[in-house]
């Protein structure tokens, strides 16, 4: 049995190994990524919307910056 301990070791030091490289490469490919380009959004359409669809059916009656985007911003 004692000879199988540092056959285990070598195992096991590769498979963490590979485990630390994995995560590497996604935590670099997230990394390298672009951030995604999101125009600000444009004033009339807010004004259409308000004009089409009253707040009291959208269920904003009180809160005027509704309906919210869905970052949660």
């Amino acid at each position: 049995m004692e000879s199988a301990i540092p056959v285990m070791a070598v195992i096991a030091a590769i498979a963490a190994s590979v485990i630390v490289v994995r995560f590497a490469t996604a935590f670099a490919k997230r990394l390298e990524r672009r951030p995604p380009a999101v125009p600000p959004p444009d004033p009339a359409i807010r004004e259409l919307r308000d004009v089409l669809v009253p707040r009291a059916r959208r269920g904003c009656a009180e809160e005027p910056g509704w309906p919210r985007p869905a970052s949660g911003r």
